[in-house]
């Protein structure tokens, strides 16, 4: 990565030598049509604000790189014939990766990583034809899982997790077709059951029962189709 943005900005260096008339009054994206280029657009201070190539039919082709006017990157994107292609990346002011996706013929495929401005990974998950497919973990700052969703052609499937911050888990349950469904059990931190009860279509059902960390019952309610009975 160090090595690229060197690279980068050696070039957005000489194209502000080699060609001072694309330097505007204003950071502008190009309005008219380019083919089989490659174009530097600049900030009022002269730093590259946009590089990008173009085939010879006047798409995207290739790498596009945008900065700040400090000269640093803040993404990086590669298309192929007018559409994303690749490997596509978010940096922070301070170098550090802070989105990583992928894309096949201009949809999110594979896998997408978020990190904390720390570099700590905020976010893992799976994307299929542009959709989440697959499991889909959110992370507290100190590292460790936050939630754990499974993901079926962009819909909610399957069992569900959320955990404390120390890494216990917190809840349990289950969905099908992005609405909760069947048994959810709640825990304290110290591993022993808070709360049980059943979903049916996302509503409460049945009876819900409420227990101290004794495992003593302390409240027990009863539902139907969400509403208290």
């Amino acid at each position: 990565m160090k090595r690229l943005i060197q690279n980068i900005l050696a070039l957005s260096f000489w194209a502000l030598i080699l060609n001072p008339n694309h330097a505007s009054a204003q950071a502008q994206k190009a309005e008219k049509t380019y083919s089989d280029t490659t174009v530097v657009e600049f900030f009022p201070n002269g730093m590259p604000y946009v590089i990008s190539t173009y085939n010879i039919e006047g798409k995207l082709d290739g790498p596009k790189m945008e900065f700040r006017q400090t000269g640093s990157i803040t993404y990086l994107e590669n298309y192929k014939n007018g559409v994303l292609e690749g490997q596509t990346l978010k940096i922070s002011n301070r170098g550090k990766v802070t989105e990583k996706s992928n894309y096949v013929n201009g949809q999110l495929e594979g896998e997408y990583m978020k990190y904390y401005g720390t570099g700590t990974k905020q976010e893992s998950s799976y994307f299929k034809n542009g959709l989440r497919d697959g499991k889909t973990i959110w992370y507290f700052t100190n590292a460790n899982m936050s939630t754990a969703m499974n993901y079926s052609a962009g819909q909610l499937a399957g069992e569900a997790k959320t955990y404390y911050q120390e890494g216990a888990i917190k809840t349990v349950f289950n969905y099908e077709e992005n609405l909760r469904e069947g048994l959810f059990r709640e825990f304290y931190e110290s591993g022993k059951i808070k709360e049980e009860g059943e979903y049916q279509k996302d509503l409460k059902t049945g009876k819900w029962i409420t227990y101290d960390e004794e495992g003593n019952v302390i409240k027990t309610k009863k539902y139907k189709k969400g509403e208290l009975r």
